[in-house]
């Protein structure tokens, strides 16, 4: 099960904490040194944990149906609807973080509205995201991945999915 970590605990940022969030994350500054690849024509990134609780990322592409433009309304692609229940509205204080290991605490997508964010699962892949990215959060066992913020106030949707 997935359960808090001691904050003690020398965990992936530990030897960073007293840098920037700039200096940790160089996607801030310019796009030099970003890790993974883009997310340009995915729809949404899955983390995931296998029955080991090894955490992992996917890039998910939905099937679309194609709406043909109209005047003064753009083509649009549209996938199909995916069953959610709830839409909260979510301010992260992440000027004074402390990132760390976690799980889901249930099936749900996340959309992070400004701001950057790193996710780095368990198996060691890191993806760096730009704010309007989305992430279905599905690794509710094992030992979780690690959200960190760029520093501020940051604005997040969470829409449970079960």
């Amino acid at each position: 099960s997935c359960r808090a970590v001691p904050a003690d605990h020398a965990g992936p940022f530990s030897d960073l904490m007293d840098q920037t969030f700039a200096d940790r994350c160089p996607a801030v500054s310019g796009r030099e040194g970003r890790k993974g690849r883009d997310t340009v024509g995915v729809d949404y990134l899955r983390i995931w944990a296998d029955d080991e609780g090894e955490s992992h990322l996917e890039e998910v592409t939905l099937p679309r149906r194609v709406h043909p433009a109209e005047p003064g309304v753009a083509e649009l692609w549209q996938s199909a609807a995916l069953p959610v229940r709830a839409l909260h509205v979510v301010t992260v204080r992440a000027a004074e973080q402390r990132p760390d290991w976690h799980c889901g605490p249930r099936r749900q997508f996340v959309v992070f509205l400004d701001g950057v964010t790193r996710i780095t699962t368990s198996d060691g892949e890191e993806r760096v995201l730009d704010a309007g990215s989305l992430v279905l959060v599905e690794d509710r066992h094992g030992r979780g991945h690690v959200t960190e913020h760029e520093p501020g106030d940051r604005r997040v949707l969470v829409i449970p999915a079960d």
